[in-house]
């Protein structure tokens, strides 16, 4: 029966051993790294054409998702070269949502969250963004995250700072509570929410969070007509750029 020569058993174990190593440090440079943004928000807030915008620069009427959207998107760094991110736009339903934002969480960069500033639903928006920022990996990584508050070209829109406001005592008023309801049984997942209650009065705020948290508005769907309306977005593309 024939067999290897001592050399030649010696060079399959090397490139076995490199080729591992190699491979361990391409997953583990780009699970640290990051390259995903999702969009996220409730049904009908806008997102999917916020999404279309981004991609593509177009418009069309869009229909609530069951099944995430997903594309490749071309970010300006600081020194004026491009890279491209994973865009993922994340359908409003709760269970939908946590499943596939679970998908992507440990390549994440960033979060955007786009609210109905005309059917502001304050308390399901606050249970949304409580739940985000008490996840232990978006608040270890310290994950960007931007509020655009969309719909802003109808009359009836709430301001951005309205929106603030309200979202922040919405949040403080859900957290105080469970803070006083704590059970043994949900106590350990529970605190890590009271935990956002950062300051001294016990109230929330988003300028206390560890995430860097920026309020805008803007208008996916923009003025004019439909054929050439011009979206409003350059604060969610602004801060796009700034995700290296």
């Amino acid at each position: 029966m024939p067999t290897m020569e001592p050399l030649a058993i010696g060079i399959a174990l090397l490139v076995i051993i490199i080729s591992s190593l190699v491979f361990a440090c391409f997953c583990l440079r780009g699970r640290s790294k990051g390259r995903v943004v999702c969009l996220l928000g409730l049904s009908n807030s806008g997102k999917t054409l916020l999404f279309m915008r981004l991609v593509s620069g177009g418009f069309a009427r869009t229909q609530t998702s069951m099944k995430e959207n997903k594309a490749n998107y071309s970010i300006t760094t600081k020194k004026g070269s491009t890279t491209e991110i994973d865009l993922v736009d994340v359908p409003g339903d709760e269970r939908i949502r946590q499943r596939v934002f679970q998908q992507y969480i440990e390549a994440l960069l960033g979060v955007v969250i786009l609210i109905d500033s005309v059917n502001f639903q304050s308390r399901d928006v606050a249970h949304l963004l409580i739940d985000l920022l008490s996840e232990p990996r978006v608040n270890r990584k310290r994950i960007p995250i931007i509020i655009a508050c969309n719909k802003q070209d109808l009359a009836l829109a709430s301001s951005a700072e309205d929106i603030r406001t309200k979202l922040e005592n919405e949040i403080t008023q859900i957290l105080t509570s469970q803070s006083v309801k704590l059970s043994s049984l949900d106590q350990s997942k529970e605190r890590k929410k009271v935990e956002l209650l950062r300051n001294d009065e016990q109230t929330f705020s988003f300028e206390d969070s560890p995430n860097n948290i920026t309020i805008t508005s803007c208008s996916a769907r923009g003025t004019g007509d439909e054929s050439s309306c011009t979206p409003e977005i350059e604060d969610v593309t602004s801060w796009l750029n700034t995700l290296q």
